[in-house]
């Protein structure tokens, strides 16, 4: 996936990387595990273009239904905006909101 400098990723190896990334989140949350603090630093990707998430010290499990969290998660420019607006009931949609 190696380009030169200031070409960016081809479109389908952009693809598959965020196919990659929906998949890992689909797997924590069918495992009831919110992430909460996704953003480029905390995905790693393989030589072979294998995207794995990383990172999950703000992780926390979660019920149904909704419980209450703190919203001092997730860099700002990736907070999903109820987090931003600092409801305390959020869910996994603040994990898709960083995609």
């Amino acid at each position: 996936a190696k380009q030169g400098k200031g070409k960016g990723l081809p479109l389908d190896v952009a693809k598959s990387f965020c196919y990659q990334i929906l998949l890992g989140l689909r797997h924590c949350h069918a495992h009831s595990v919110m992430h909460r603090d996704l953003k480029p630093q905390n995905i790693l990707v393989s030589g072979e273009d294998t995207v794995k998430l990383a990172d999950f010290g703000l992780g926390r499990v979660f019920s149904l239904p909704v419980g209450k969290y703190t919203h001092e998660v997730v860099t700002l420019w990736y907070r999903a905006p109820e987090v931003l607006l600092g409801t305390r009931c959020y869910s996994t949609g603040v994990d898709v909101w960083s995609v």
